[in-house]
């Protein structure tokens, strides 16, 4: 579980494959998550990035989704996780 920077929007992990975001400040929107599909398997992490406009989810297959802004780029990927192979973003 990871709240946006702003503390507007709360993103899920689930045994389901998905991801949740939800609208926490809006309470008539609060119930109606925008569920982000994609992963083959258990979401065990989400994260925001500071500025908030990119959320990253994993799953124990190591791929990383970027799922609000534009997919991670081969160069960034190897700056911030050199350690893994970069696998294209869900």
């Amino acid at each position: 579980m990871a709240f946006s920077p702003d503390g507007h929007r709360l993103a899920t992990a689930s045994s389901d494959h998905d991801v949740r975001l939800w609208d926490i400040i809006a309470p008539e929107r609060s119930l109606q998550a925008r569920i982000l599909a994609g992963h083959t398997d258990i979401v065990y992490a989400v994260a925001f990035s500071p500025d908030g406009r990119t959320l990253a989810s994993a799953s124990a297959v190591r791929r990383i989704c970027a799922t609000v802004s534009p997919p991670i780029s081969g160069e960034e990927w190897h700056r911030q996780i050199p350690e893994l192979t970069r696998n294209p973003p869900c």
